[in-house]
């Protein structure tokens, strides 16, 4: 199958191969990767990095932002939490197997640990 979701250039998609996160400028778009419905648009004010990871669960994602931040949203389209400790942009996330931790990474070559409790 074959499909074409918006025009954003980074992509994150969930462990269960249903949900697919594009994102660009400052604009999130989540996706149903079965029927190729746009499941919500985010608008989130912020410029947004190529940094973006949807949670093993797949209840929310992290994406790493140009202001230094990490920012998580339920797949509803809620923020959830900033996560504030970077000084250059987020270049990237990962989130562990469980859920419970965070990695980023900033373009200055700082890397930091976040336990989430979501």
């Amino acid at each position: 199958m074959r499909r074409t979701f918006g025009s954003e250039n980074y992509v994150a998609i969930s462990s269960d191969s249903q949900i697919l996160v594009n994102h660009g400028g400052k604009t999130i778009k989540l996706w149903n990767l079965q029927t190729g419905e746009l499941l919500h648009s985010l608008h989130t004010g912020i410029r947004i990095t190529s940094a973006a990871a949807i949670s093993p669960d797949g209840k929310y994602l992290a994406v790493g932002c140009f202001d230094g931040t990490v920012r998580l949203w339920n797949l509803r389209g809620e923020l959830l939490h900033t996560l504030d400790g970077h000084s250059s942009p987020v270049s990237a996330v990962a989130i562990g197997l469980l859920g419970e931790t965070l990695v980023s990474g900033g373009e200055n070559g700082t890397v930091k640990l976040w336990q989430l409790r979501i």
